[in-house]
């Protein structure tokens, strides 16, 4: 409850998602028997780079239904902000397995 004439502060916090650079959203603060006010906010999040190594993988010929395991290491190039990545499942066929789909990795 804020009383007549006086003044609250509160603390608001931006955590970006990591799915998006640049993020934008309205807050609707609601005045009980009063008119309502909308509070625009926005953020940007600290663009970060990875690197793969090695930068392709080849399996080489298989005979059918032979597996061969491969690493790829993903690599945040960034000297102060985590990367969040993200393999989007639909893009991986059917006859690729990959261990670790998303995740966060630290400078």
């Amino acid at each position: 409850m804020v009383k007549p004439g006086t003044t609250i502060t509160c603390r608001v916090s931006y955590k970006p998602n990591g799915i998006k650079l640049y993020e934008e959203e309205q807050v609707d603060l609601r005045v009980e028997d009063g008119q309502s006010e909308y509070l625009n906010v926005s953020g940007t999040a600290v663009e970060t780079k990875c690197e793969t190594q090695p930068a392709q993988l080849n399996f080489g010929s298989l005979a059918d239904s032979e597996s061969v395991d491969m690493f790829l290491s993903i690599n945040n190039v960034h000297a102060k902000s985590s990367a969040i990545f993200m393999i989007d499942p639909d893009t991986v066929p059917s006859c690729i397995k990959i261990s670790k789909l998303k995740g966060k990795i630290y400078p």
